[in-house]
């Protein structure tokens, strides 16, 4: 620009750009924010709720083991002969049974994941949700730390301050609540683990049984995709990005 004696460009086109960028950012900052507290309070939720019908099947599931206990002597005593056969042609037609259900579970995690609320899989995908915003985050890093430097070389102070500020908030809170998102091990309300078998007794049936694991396929299922998004994203919590005269203008 001084090179062809074009300063003013900086005038009409460079500066309003800066600021306009500038107020997008800062824009941008605040809707991911808002939508990072959404959805981490509505996973909070969907993990409760998780826990207690988790809580409640087991119970169900104890509740019946006992009942069985109780008529078992009674079933022993009916035709051996007559229990072989009905055990023998129970036991196939679970096999064709959970074939088709683990089929059908294994299409179901191939689906991209729902944030309606009540979705089969919403808790994963809020996780892939916070995620992203998380990802948004930590690659923004150099544009913020671009942006900086030319609002300071055009005298922009203040809008660098509270750029920077602002930017440094959301990554301090973010990495605070990252071990609460995806604590470690996994052990967040009955996803990522594999669901027990259901209790079998001389009463079960075939439909009780099926009835049983769809339930606890409600609950939980394993997969690959779900790995994926119960794995923290990274964020870097370094202040590398910074301009240090803004932190000395600060500190004075």
């Amino acid at each position: 620009m001084h090179l062809y004696n074009h300063t003013d460009v900086a005038e009409t086109h460079l500066k309003p750009a800066l600021l306009e960028q500038h107020a997008q950012l800062l824009s941008a900052l605040q809707r991911d924010g808002e939508r990072f507290e959404r959805h981490r309070a509505r996973l909070r939720a969907v993990r409760d709720e998780k826990h207690r019908a988790l809580y409640d099947l087991e119970e169900n599931e104890r509740r019946n083991a006992t009942d069985a206990d109780l008529f078992s002597d009674t079933s022993s005593a009916s035709g051996a002969s007559g229990t072989s056969d009905a055990s023998s042609s129970r036991s196939s037609q679970y096999s064709r049974t959970s074939s088709r259900t683990s089929k059908n579970r294994r299409k179901a995690a191939r689906k991209k994941y729902s944030l309606k609320e009540g979705s089969q899989f919403e808790d994963l995908a809020l996780l892939e949700a916070l995620t992203e915003i998380v990802t948004t985050l930590d690659n923004s890093r150099d544009e913020i730390t671009s942006l900086l430097r030319a609002l300071v070389l055009c005298a922009y102070d203040a809008e660098a301050e509270s750029l920077q500020e602002t930017f440094d908030r959301c990554v301090k809170h973010t990495a605070g609540t990252l071990s609460e998102i995806w604590p470690a091990g996994g052990s967040d309300a009955g996803a990522g683990t594999a669901a027990p078998p259901p209790a079998l007794g001389p009463d079960s049936t075939v439909n009780s049984i099926v009835a049983a694991m769809q339930d606890k396929a409600k609950l939980s299922i394993v997969s690959a995709a779900e790995l994926a998004v119960k794995m923290p994203p990274k964020l870097r919590a370094d202040d590398l990005w910074k301009l240090k005269c803004l932190q000395l203008s600060d500190s004075n």
